[in-house]
């Protein structure tokens, strides 16, 4: 018989407390609603005035973002050409503390973990990385599926597929037509569900001192179904929320928290249970990247399109 995990962290990307709050107590979210009501719960304080890719590598290293260094996920800016560029995998830092784990003969299983590249050294336990995340570990917009060890790329493909979105970064689809959202809704649902599955298989594999799955469903819907979930939003479209079915939002956390219970269920009652819902998400009302964008058209230069708008992670919409 395998040993139970000793912890289990399941991260929700972008997920939004007040509204995991609401939703529970509403019924739709009974696996977190149980969860509210028999752990502890409680706040946390991000990094301040920082961009919404500092949190995760924050969280992964207990260090804030003047020791890491990841400000802006993997992107970072370079005084030497007074631009953002990507970072490079030696920029990376090198405090996560799985590295850690691993240097003292832990087992660790990562799936999905957000803004981290593959590690150099070999990893006692699993990595999979960029099967279906918000944002590559190499700053671009095509997912390309990596693990550790390599012959369990192989395994996911066969059990699970590739991402249901097509493998592209979520901005690049834009769904703004009602068949484009749908399919776009359907699409991140299913993502959470296939998710669910490998991560509970993994689990049940046993052994794990440290195990992490994180959830990027909520980032990705957020940037582009949060104006079909707030009714003050100035593009809000009843029309369209009413056709879709109701909430797209909300159907992606029902259909995370059917994951939570059944990992839930796999962790056992020994593992010690942590629930990360990051960085929550909402409407952005401010002229944040104004002043860049009229200092571009007085220069008489193109404006950014869609993708390196993207690649700037304005994390609202």
């Amino acid at each position: 018989m395998v040993a139970p995990a000793r912890i289990v962290v399941l991260g929700i990307d972008s997920g939004d407390r007040d509204l995991i709050a609401r939703w529970a107590a509403e019924g739709y979210l009974p696996a977190l609603a149980k969860l509210a009501d028999t752990a502890l719960t409680g706040p946390v304080n991000n990094p301040h005035g920082m961009e919404a890719g500092s949190v995760w590598p924050t969280f992964h290293t207990g260090v804030d973002p003047a020791r890491h260094g990841q400000y802006e996920g993997l992107r970072i800016f370079d005084p030497s050409i007074y631009n953002h560029r990507n970072m490079t995998a030696e920029e990376v830092s090198p405090h996560y503390f799985w590295r850690h784990l691993n240097r003292h003969g832990k087992r660790t299983c990562l799936i999905d973990p957000t803004f981290m590249r593959m590690p150099d050294e070999p990893i006692n336990g699993v990595v999979v990385l960029d099967w279906g995340v918000h944002a590559p570990s190499d700053s671009g917009t095509t997912l390309n599926l990596q693990t550790q060890p390599p012959e369990l790329a192989a395994e996911i493909r066969a059990k699970y597929g590739l991402d249901p979105l097509g493998g592209e970064m979520c901005d690049v689809h834009k769904p703004r037509t009602l068949e484009k959202l749908r399919w776009f809704r359907d699409g991140l649902a299913e993502r959470a569900r296939l998710r669910g599955e490998m991560a509970a298989d993994l689990l049940a594999r046993g052994g794990w001192d440290y195990f992490e799955v994180n959830f990027s469903e909520p980032h990705c819907c957020g940037h582009h179904c949060w104006h079909l979930h707030d009714r003050t939003h100035p593009d809000h479209d009843a029309g369209m929320a009413e056709a879709l079915g109701g909430d797209p939002l909300r159907d992606i956390y029902v259909a995370i928290d059917k994951a939570v219970g059944r990992l839930l269920e796999a962790a056992g009652p020994e593992a010690k249970v942590i629930v990360y819902c990051s960085h929550g998400i909402g409407a952005e009302y401010t002229g944040t990247r104004m002043l860049d964008r009229m200092l571009v058209a007085l220069e008489g230069r193109k404006p950014m399109n869609f993708i390196e708008r993207q690649m700037n992670h304005c994390h609202w919409i």
